[in-house]
């Protein structure tokens, strides 16, 4: 029971750390972006929805509880963190997303998903 409540701890602290003097929105993003690109979000978010509905097919869990939970914390900041850069006014366009880790991933991603939606609105007209 103790690793449910320090996980439960670590969750609430995503919460109230937006209100220390030193917190840093933009780093926060930059972190979860450099840790997770596109393609992995989307498999964490598949997963969940699995575990969601029951795993009604059986299928063997592609992440463990802790990197679940850690995905889940990070994503939660990584929202906070963009409500508080929106709320505070912060000039997003400061980021160097070229330094980030998984950006030519991401790119790859974002130009594969507009292939696709482009395909796709083609083929309904």
């Amino acid at each position: 029971m103790e690793k449910f409540f320090s996980d439960v701890v670590d969750f609430d602290l995503t919460l109230h750390e937006v209100y220390e003097k030193v917190y840093d929105p933009i780093r926060h993003i930059v972190d979860f972006w450099n840790a997770y690109d596109i393609k992995v979000c989307r498999e964490y978010l598949f997963e969940l929805l699995i575990m969601y509905f029951g795993n009604p097919q059986k299928k063997k869990r592609r992440f463990t509880t802790d990197q679940m939970t850690a995905f889940i914390i990070a994503l939660m900041r990584m929202q906070m963190s963009y409500y508080m850069a929106s709320a505070k006014n912060i000039d997003l366009s400061k980021i160097d997303w070229s330094l980030l880790t998984n950006n030519k991933i991401a790119a790859e991603e974002l130009e594969m998903s507009k292939k696709i939606h482009e395909f796709f609105h083609r083929s309904s007209h």
